[in-house]
């Protein structure tokens, strides 16, 4: 109920935004829209978890606090513990982004990382439950995971780095409204 309730959310206060500058920044607001969307999908319930992980104390010891493979079982609850509090803060500062704050650009790409890698011990622990113990599965389950999380956070933060996105965030490159003189190309 809560993703439906953040992708109206966010459908509704991209197109407010994307009307300021409209038939401007396309690439970027596409992409950026892509972005959120993913992202609202895969982590908008984190601040729930979170809470019921307060509430639940002993339940969530209990299901991530034990050890798998080379990863103690105090370490996996931590991992996920900062996961959640991530994905939290990480749907909080792209959030901001529909609105082109440049601070919500730059923490985003400052929690992308941090996901990655506990996604990366995520996986690795899915991988390692199901039975498959041995040292040439843990380092491919490392390594995959690695591959698969790593890649995805560098093409996402190239992409906020990019130059169609600064343009976008710092809404450069506008096209004069009609009726406005142009003083530095007289």
């Amino acid at each position: 109920m809560f993703k439906l309730f953040a992708l109206t959310l966010l459908g509704i206060l991209s197109y407010h935004d994307y009307q300021t500058d409209k038939n401007q920044h396309i690439k970027a607001k596409i992409t950026n829209s892509i972005i959120l969307v993913v992202f609202t999908l895969m982590y908008s319930e984190s601040f729930r978890y979170i809470l019921w992980m307060t509430r639940n104390f002993d339940k969530a010891r209990a299901r991530w606090a034990v050890p798998i493979g080379f990863i103690s079982g105090e370490l996996h609850f931590m991992i996920n513990l900062i996961q959640s509090i991530t994905a939290t803060l990480l749907m909080y500062f792209l959030f901001t982004t529909i609105k082109r704050k440049e601070s919500g650009r730059i923490w985003a790409m400052r929690l992308i990382p941090v996901l990655a890698f506990t996604e990366t011990i995520a996986f690795y622990r899915g991988w390692i439950s199901e039975g498959n113990d041995s040292f040439t599965d843990r380092f491919l389950a490392i390594t995959i995971g690695c591959g698969i999380f790593g890649s995805l956070s560098i093409a996402i933060i190239n992409i906020y780095k990019s130059i169609y996105m600064d343009d976008f965030f710092n809404r450069r490159n506008l096209k004069q409204e009609e009726g406005k003189t142009d003083y530095n190309n007289q």
